[in-house]
């Protein structure tokens, strides 16, 4: 599924990652309505319960599948049931560290537990609703759902650490772009050393540090820059490309503006 702010969803996207899912829900809803079977059940997404920046089309498709699962439980004599699965290792490792959820890695379900939770749930399940969380649902409902973890940006400083050990060389910033940005970093990952091919998320950045990033570079820079920008270019480097190209677009902009005026004011 594609990481994209809620702003920036339009038609095509809705239609392939929601309205798609909905379309084939409803079919096999109108499959089943007169077969006689022991179960339905369906494979969702804890993300529907637990949401995540940047998946409001992946969420709200499992939701409405969550909700299917209610609605047919009341009106169907077949049981349907919905497991909202946590994040599966499915990935190859180079994937999993360029993800913006790579630091939930290791919260991610092997095949094995995979296997043995679901041979759990078909014996002994006695709800509709079924939740697979590898971490205590609670403590991440707060982070995810009511943000109580979750300071003003200004006030979100993590303990000085040195910089982990990654495949990646440092490489230190070398012009202010790269420096304001590696400081950014510095600050809120709390590490001494940020170098400008580093990945964001393999230095333990996740989506809700991912937006003070992005805060913090509007404030510095005064240019508004998208969150998906830090998910396509999760480095300093390409970010402080993203930030000149945008400021480079600006100067242009101002010039050809006094041009015209010059020009107007010249007749």
């Amino acid at each position: 599924h594609a990481f994209c702010p809620i702003s920036d969803i339009k038609q095509p996207l809705y239609e392939q990652q929601v309205w798609l899912k909905i379309q084939e829900l409803y079919t096999l809803a109108d499959v089943l309505h007169d077969q006689s079977l022991d179960f339905c059940m369906l494979q969702s997404s804890l993300a529907s319960i637990l949401g995540g920046l940047g998946l409001a089309s992946h969420a709200a498709a499992h939701h409405f599948m969550d909700a299917l699962v209610h609605r047919q439980n009341a009106e169907q004599a077949t049981p349907w049931y919905s497991v909202n699965w946590d994040r599966w290792q499915s990935d190859t490792p180079d994937t999993q560290q360029a993800s913006p959820n790579a630091n939930l890695h290791e919260l991610a379900i092997t095949p094995a537990e995979g296997a043995e939770a679901f041979i759990r749930i078909l014996s002994s399940c006695t709800t509709s609703h079924v939740l697979v969380s590898t971490s205590d649902l609670q403590t991440r409902l707060q982070k995810w759902i009511y943000a109580s973890d979750i300071r003003d940006d200004h006030e979100t400083t993590a303990a000085p650490h040195t910089r982990p050990s990654l495949r990646t060389t440092y490489v230190a910033p070398s012009y202010d772009s790269e420096k304001h940005i590696a400081r950014i970093w510095q600050e809120l990952l709390g590490i001494d050393q940020v170098g400008i091919y580093d990945n964001f998320f393999q230095l333990g950045g996740h989506s809700l540090l991912g937006t003070q990033v992005i805060s913090r570079m509007r404030e510095t820079f005064e240019i508004d820059i998208p969150l998906q920008a830090l998910f396509e270019e999760p480095t300093v480097s390409g970010l402080a490309l993203i930030v000149e190209d945008a400021l480079l677009s600006e100067l242009e902009a101002a010039h050809h503006e006094e041009v015209a005026e010059t020009s107007l004011r010249e007749r």
